[in-house]
């Protein structure tokens, strides 16, 4: 995997090099470590390694980074201290070379003798001491996703004399009950709207003595769906295009249809603390990965198998469309020819999508299989209407090829992802979004990293 160094790092190296004899030049460098197990709250050292040895007294400094500082962080001299359950990379970086180390941070083993043991009653840690009273064990299901008029349960764990409450952020949702002491399975409630029938999403809050638990909830309507093949498999499409951040290793949905990253796609690292939207093919468990070596994209992992921050939250929950899906969307349904075109929403190019069943909102217009941007035309206030029915709007948001950008202008076509394996090791086949619209042309090289958009299934 490649790495983005700053220009003046590797201008020390240069320096150093010049006024250095040849045989102590640094070539690389490496961790004592590749991988190490830390319990929470413990530490471990690791040490770089320099090659030659001797090229120590002339490398530039070493620098540290964790990709999840809430389970791992690193100090200056290469002290881990782990932080919560979980996995992170820790990166050294030294003039133009690099060297990483997995961590895993464990829960502690049980030794009721060790005063830092969350079982041993003088840890301030435990909820049964009584300097500590507001540190109650309690656990409710992590999230829910489900369809309008679906029944649905949560189970809220917790000690039998532990007050809470449960309150939602949105009027369609209800919790019954909505309070409560100790253990005990509640109902959740989803109010049928009869016009909006898009993927809304809201969050129940739970209070236990003083801390908050949420659980995002996501809703669909009955309506706002896509058939994708001859025995009628119908889809529902996300919020928004896939984004990731790296450097907390969290995945979520746009928050608007017409919302993409653009030109910070090409600071893509696996430290990155911005977000990107542009992945190589199939890099579900792997979404940094720029380089275009064609043997590593030889296998594809859904996107879909993370957990969605805004989407449930639960991983294997959303998944990528294929070709063949994609092609009967958009010519093998019923009226296909008049449920897609190119358009421009809030001031972004793209391509809208209709659901099966679907009706013009009052005010509006769409004008099928148009041949440039602007027919098309909606305001972010006029683009609501239309999501109310059901529309999906595709961003051309552009593609990359290592860590540059292309497609952010007429000159090339923008792209989207499917699941459908390469017909040869280099190439797969994606979605294209051009100003006539949305086709399956031709195969691209699989290391260009493309947009995302995900689905779930209907039925």
């Amino acid at each position: 995997m490649k790495k983005i160094f700053l220009f003046a790092f590797a201008a020390i190296v240069l320096v150093l090099a010049a006024c250095s004899p040849s045989n102590n030049e640094l070539t690389g460098i490496s961790l004592d470590k590749t991988s190490i197990e830390i319990e929470v709250g413990g530490t471990c050292h690791l040490l770089v390694i320099y090659e030659p040895e001797d090229a120590e007294d002339i490398a530039p400094g070493v620098t540290w980074e964790s990709s999840r500082g809430s389970v791992a962080t690193v100090s200056d001299d290469g002290m881990v201290t782990a932080k919560a359950l979980g996995k992170a990379t820790i990166t050294a970086t030294c003039g133009k070379f690099y060297a990483e180390c997995k961590v895993e941070v464990v829960k502690k083993a049980s030794n009721p003798d060790n005063p830092d043991n969350p079982d041993n009653p003088d840890n301030p840690d435990n909820p049964d001491n009584p300097e500590n009273p507001e540190d109650v064990p309690f656990s409710v299901s992590p999230a829910i996703i489900l369809s309008v008029g679906d029944p649905y349960f949560i189970d809220v764990i917790t000690e039998d004399n532990a007050r809470w409450n449960a309150t939602t952020s949105v009027s369609w949702l209800q919790v019954v009950p909505a309070e409560g002491v100790g253990s005990k399975k509640l109902e959740v409630l989803i109010e049928s709207p009869e016009d909006d029938i898009r993927v809304t999403s809201a969050e129940i809050t739970f209070v236990c003595n003083k801390k908050s638990y949420v659980v995002p909830v996501m809703r669909w309507g009955k309506k706002a769906v896509f058939t994708v093949n001859k025995s009628s498999k119908k889809v529902f499409f996300s919020q928004g295009n896939l984004q990731y951040q790296a450097s907390t290793d969290t995945w979520r949905f746009a928050q608007n249809q017409y919302d993409f990253i653009g030109e910070d796609n090409k600071y893509i690292s696996s430290f990155y603390s911005g977000w990107i939207d542009l992945f190589g093919w199939g890099t579900g468990y792997n979404p940094t990965m720029d380089t275009k070596d064609p043997s590593e994209y030889t296998t594809f992992v859904d996107w879909g198998s993370n957990p969605i921050s805004n989407g449930g939250n639960k991983a294997g929950v959303w998944r990528t469309m294929t070709m063949d899906e994609w092609e009967y969307l958009l010519s093998g349904r019923t009226n296909a020819n008049k449920l897609s075109g190119s358009a421009t929403v809030n001031g972004v190019k793209g391509c809208i999508f209709l659901p099966d069943e679907w009706k013009l909102p009052g005010g509006s217009a769409f004008t099928p299989n148009t041949q440039d941007w602007t027919t098309n035309t909606y305001t972010s206030s006029d683009w609501e209407k239309m999501e109310k029915v059901g529309a999906i709007f595709l961003p051309a948001a552009g593609y990359r090829s290592g860590t540059k950008l292309y497609g952010l202008t007429d000159e090339y076509p923008s792209n989207y992802w499917t699941s459908t394996p390469p017909t040869e090791l280099v190439y797969a086949w994606p979605l294209n979004i051009t100003k006539t619209g949305a086709k399956m042309t031709t195969a691209q090289l699989c290391y260009f990293g493309m947009a995302v958009r995900l689905v779930r299934y209907y039925n």
